[in-house]
């Protein structure tokens, strides 16, 4: 089913993350990696995607593009990863690892008014 949406639309985010489900789930871990690249060039916002490459990508210990967070001035997670996959010394905030950060950070703070005053009166 989802090969099929993929395949009438090669940009279909939800449907390339969801085939990168399946076929990860079946052990095919680097063709997953190639479908959850794809929905995150499609769609750069896309959690599941983003999360579902990351969770992949340290799977198969591939930290090609890790980046990191630049926390506390660089005492934490101090070493990064760039594209060619070289360690260096942390100076800034980037790589598909900082993505994930972002975006659980942002659902955490969009998370703090949900559900507010469904039970109570304003």
């Amino acid at each position: 089913m989802y090969e099929s949406a993929v395949a009438c639309d090669g940009t279909f985010d939800i449907a390339l993350a969801n085939l990168a489900n399946a076929v990860k789930d079946q052990g095919r871990v680097a063709d997953a990696i190639v479908y959850y690249k794809r929905a995150v060039a499609a769609n750069a916002d896309f959690a599941e995607a983003v999360c579902g490459l990351a969770t992949a990508l340290n799977s198969v210990c591939s930290w090609h593009g890790r980046g990191g967070v630049f926390a506390a001035g660089g005492k934490r997670d101090r070493i990064h990863v760039n594209d060619e996959g070289m360690l260096h010394e942390a100076a800034n905030a980037y790589g598909w690892i900082n993505r994930v950060v972002e975006i659980v950070a942002k659902q955490l703070k969009e998370g703090e008014t949900w559900g507010c005053n469904t039970l109570t009166p304003n």
